[in-house]
């Protein structure tokens, strides 16, 4: 069916704005972030002859061209306050271009204001582009995050230092790095006709945003860093006598209060990759090599991990072509073989304590919890298993381990056991009845190829237990899983209410398209809990709607059908 716009800026902007918001969601998967995002554009008139004097896209959604009547006027008020208008400069004033950008940037902050102001978007966060020329408009990119989602995340709190961009985290340049790509595709012809509007693979724009939020990190310190991500990636990857890189290098400022053992006669660029590979030989958790983000002056360590005036941040190196971006403490990047992405959590204490007490009613869980702890940061891959009939299962398994008498277990001693291979076994109560266990059991589909073989052991044994078991994977590389993997509980009305919601949007005269698929989206991602009854009805509404699609002359797209999840029952449902 012919698409008729009223809203008019040019022929692909509804395309266009689909992949700019498919093509965020991507980026944002990639660095470990999947959520649901929206993308609007909103387009100002920048010339005359365009009909409208604003237009929004999608024209059909929640915004419409009312919220925006004042957004101008409140450019122009944010303008007018901005600092920027203040700077005196001599003999010249502000550049045009540098004034052009301000007045850019506090438009796209009063349509993000109006955007808030809305309330189309209760729940969300606001990121809006500096807009780029495109049909007679001047179009913004604006994309909507989940705010609590975002908000939980680790970052700073303003972008900028002393009128300097330095970003926030890595998320946010993900998101800032996707919006500066669809500005500059805008400048191409009929954006949106072509197949990849950012104009990079996945992985390229991811990589655009950790080398600017990394080098952000050292402008921050006072450091005028330049491909920080490249160069230290050169580094990391790089073998010293057949040994992998372990170390610390620390970027701090000059003013940052130091312990310094050893001050280099003289300094080392970090560019020189072979020379800092091979000091970082003689850092370890005491020394660590110190660089203001160009060079390293010398051996030592900041002298207080807290926050002060001047930040320091700290590059964990643990293992080959490897490193870890830390602040206070706090983890902000994992680069792994060229992949930027948000630390892993090692595990979530309350997703830990829902499986173990809905597996073994085990209501207090604190020194099991002591007990994961300790295994998670051991530095050694190892199997912890809570059985709710450990003393059983020590006697069955006693040819292939090591019997204990049941006692509590320090965390010193958690450590020590990880060194030998096997499981440590332990009661609901964390007392430790058997170590080096070799766990059993019968292969069974639910196994993963690309995991090694304590996940997959431990897969088979809890599958095959007799008795209710819990199992906690530590991989050499520190990541943790938790067998089983349970579904989080949910509520019943909030699945039934997911699928009146595609009932509504595949029934409504015309089916919108983006709705449908939305809708459709959100069932799929809730599967797991649908009996029977809705997934047949969810079934026979989406086939429907693709013989429609198909009748019309259109292009249908076939999918599995839902079917019920055997795993499923009642015990996944909250009370209500």
């Amino acid at each position: 069916m012919p698409r008729t716009i009223n809203q008019f800026m040019w022929g692909y902007q509804h395309v266009f704005r689909t992949m700019v918001e498919s093509g965020t969601s991507r980026a944002l998967e990639a660095v470990g972030v999947a959520m649901d995002i929206r993308v609007v554009l909103v387009g100002f008139r920048a010339v005359d002859g365009p009909v409208h004097g604003v237009c929004v896209e999608p024209e059909n959604g929640p915004l419409t061209q009312a919220h925006f009547a004042s957004t101008l006027e409140r450019a122009s008020e944010l303008l007018a306050e901005d600092p920027e208008q203040q700077i005196i400069t001599r003999p010249q004033p502000v550049p045009d271009h540098r004034m052009q950008g301000v007045a850019l940037k506090t438009r796209a902050e009063a349509v993000r204001e109006a955007i808030a102001a809305s309330g189309a978007f209760p729940a969300g966060e606001v990121y809006v582009s500096a807009s780029s020329p495109m049909g007679g408009y001047e179009v913004h990119t604006c994309v909507v995050v989940d705010a609590q989602r975002i908000g939980a995340l680790p970052a700073f709190e303003h972008a900028e230092e002393d009128r300097l961009y330095v970003g926030r985290s890595l998320v946010h340049e993900v998101i800032a790095e996707c919006l500066r790509r669809a500005d500059r595709a805008l400048y191409l012809p009929e954006p949106g006709a072509g197949l990849n509007v950012l104009g990079a693979p996945t992985l390229d724009v991811v990589r655009a945003a950790a080398t600017r939020f990394l080098d952000g990190c050292a402008m921050r310190t006072g450091g005028m860093p330049g491909d920080l991500l490249e160069v230290l990636e050169g580094i990391v990857s790089l073998e010293y006598e057949r040994s992998a890189a372990d170390g610390r290098i620390v970027v701090v400022g000059q003013s940052r209060a130091l312990t310094v053992r050893s001050v280099l006669a003289r300094a080392v660029s970090l560019r020189d990759s072979r020379a800092i590979r091979k000091l970082l030989e003689v850092s370890d958790e005491d020394v660590a090599l110190l660089t203001d983000g160009s060079k390293v002056f010398g051996l030592g360590d900041i002298e207080s991990r807290e926050s002060d005036d001047s930040p320091a941040f700290e590059i964990i190196v643990p293992s080959h072509a490897t490193f870890e971006l830390r602040h206070d403490g706090v983890a902000l990047m994992r680069v792994a073989y060229g992949r930027p992405a948000l630390p892993r959590p090692l595990l979530d204490r309350i997703r830990f304590d829902d499986v173990v007490k809905r597996v073994l009613a085990v209501e207090d869980t604190t020194i099991l919890w002591t007990i994961v702890e300790a295994a998670a940061g051991g530095g050694h891959g190892t199997i912890i298993v809570v059985s709710a009939d450990a003393e059983g299962e020590a006697e069955r398994l006693s040819g292939q381990a090591t019997l204990l008498e049941p006692a509590e277990l320090r965390a010193d001693d958690v450590t020590r056991f990880s060194r030998i291979d096997g499981a440590t076994l332990l009661d609901v109560e964390g007392r430790c009845h058997a170590v080096g266990v070799i766990l059993d059991g019968e292969a069974t589909g639910a196994g993963d190829p690309s995991r090694g073989s304590r996940f997959n052991s431990s897969l088979r044994y809890q599958a095959s237990s007799r008795t209710a078991v819990v199992a906690v994977v530590v991989s050499d590389d520190g990541y943790v899983d938790l067998v089983p993997d349970l579904k989080p509980m949910v509520k019943r009305s909030d699945v039934q209410a997911a699928v009146e919601a595609f009932r509504d949007a595949a029934t409504a005269d015309p089916v919108e398209g983006e709705r449908f698929a939305r809708t459709h989206d959100s069932v799929k991602a809730i599967s797991f809990y649908l009996d029977q009854a809705q997934c047949q009805e969810v079934n026979d509404l989406y086939e429907h709607e693709q013989d429609r699609r198909l009748e019309g002359g259109g292009i249908a797209i076939r999918e599995s059908p839902l079917r019920p999840n055997p795993l499923m029952n009642d015990s996944y449902f909250l009370e209500e």
